[in-house]
């Protein structure tokens, strides 16, 4: 993305969940083949936000970030 931020493909999504439920400990394991099973089913994707958050108060981040989140999303 042109801000940035990185989008995570599909299919790179899987590669990179195959990954880790080959390489982590059980519990992570565990995680990696669930999140598995919901990106196969829903045919997700993600994206990697990349924001600086230096000088940003803790207690400010969810809306700071949600603003800058939101312009991404449309109503349908």
């Amino acid at each position: 993305m042109a801000d940035g931020h990185e989008l995570i493909e599909h299919e790179a999504l899987l590669s990179r969940l195959r990954d880790s439920a080959a390489a982590q400990e059980k519990a992570e394991r565990l995680r990696s083949v669930r999140a598995m099973r919901l990106a196969r089913k829903n045919r997700e994707g993600l994206v990697q936000w990349n924001f600086d958050i230096v000088g940003v108060e803790r207690k400010d981040l969810i809306g700071w970030a949600g603003e800058r989140v939101q312009k991404y999303f449309s109503k349908v």
